[in-house]
């Protein structure tokens, strides 16, 4: 591999008390093989004369220990090939890669356990945000998992949400819970059945949950790992309220979508 350079960068940063030195030193190079003159370039007009240009001649890496370490070192569950072929790659990720293996082989035993995200990237790296999407040195997590053939499924994780913010008026199943997208009717709801009034608009009604709008949807997803028991019955349906506009609609549909077959919904219509 070379490199074309100019004379004064030939010079390497050296300074010399005198023109004989510096050409001894450049010809020093030029006899070792480091540079080779591009003749086309011209000469400085000195004595001895010198070429303005040259090639720095860069020597090959041998990479051939980082082979041996991808073959017979790292965590059976990863993959080589992408790296076998790709050795460059490999040595700038090769931190991230040596940090995946170790708890691989040394704590594979907590992949049988969720953790959420970022739990998991600083379990594994040290760095809380690697695995949602932060880059770190400029290395992706996601580019990383795919060269190392591994799904992201695989590390077991879950995305954390905002806790659902609920008023429980009865904790007894199945009951009717009911999701409002919006604060104000939540507040106004709940002081209506903390008043006694448990039917609204004719729906007998156990449970308030806040959805928050477009949270709703990220934030069932940890429904089992926040909600009381109770509210996970079988039997329970849940309601939806929101603004008849386009988004509430849209939140609703979105949450019918993604939940429809697991949970019983109605439509909230007075």
């Amino acid at each position: 591999m070379r490199k074309k350079i100019t004379y004064e960068e030939a010079l390497g940063g050296h300074s010399f008390d005198s023109y004989s030195e510096e050409a001894a030193f450049i010809r020093q190079r030029i006899d070792s093989g480091e540079l080779i003159p591009v003749r086309a370039s011209g000469t400085n007009g000195r004595t001895p004369a010198l070429t303005n240009r040259y090639w720095l001649i860069i020597p090959e890496e041998d990479l051939g220990d980082l082979e041996d370490e991808l073959r017979y070192r790292l965590s059976p569950m990863i993959r080589i090939d992408y790296y076998l072929k790709h050795l460059r790659v490999y040595k700038t990720e090769r931190s991230y890669v040596l940090a995946l293996s170790r708890y691989l082989e040394h704590d594979r035993d907590e992949l049988s356990s969720p953790m959420s995200i970022n739990e998991r990237s600083f379990a594994i790296w040290y760095r809380e945000k690697f695995l949602s999407g932060k880059k770190e040195d400029d290395i992706s997590a996601a580019e990383l998992l795919k060269h190392c053939g591994i799904e992201e499924h695989a590390l077991n994780t879950y995305q954390t949400a905002e806790p659902l913010a609920t008023y429980v008026g009865t904790r007894k199943t199945p009951q009717n819970l009911l999701i409002l997208e919006n604060l104000e009717p939540f507040y106004s709801i709940r002081r209506i059945i903390t008043d006694g009034k448990t039917r609204i608009l004719g729906t007998e009604t156990g449970t308030l949950v806040y959805g928050g709008g477009k949270r709703i949807i990220r934030a069932f997803a940890d429904l089992e790992l926040m909600a009381e028991p109770y509210m996970l019955h079988s039997q329970n349906t849940f309601y939806y309220a929101g603004d008849l506009d386009h988004e509430g609609i849209n939140i609703c549909e979105s949450f019918i979508r993604k939940y429809g077959d697991c949970i019983h919904t109605e439509p909230f219509i007075p």
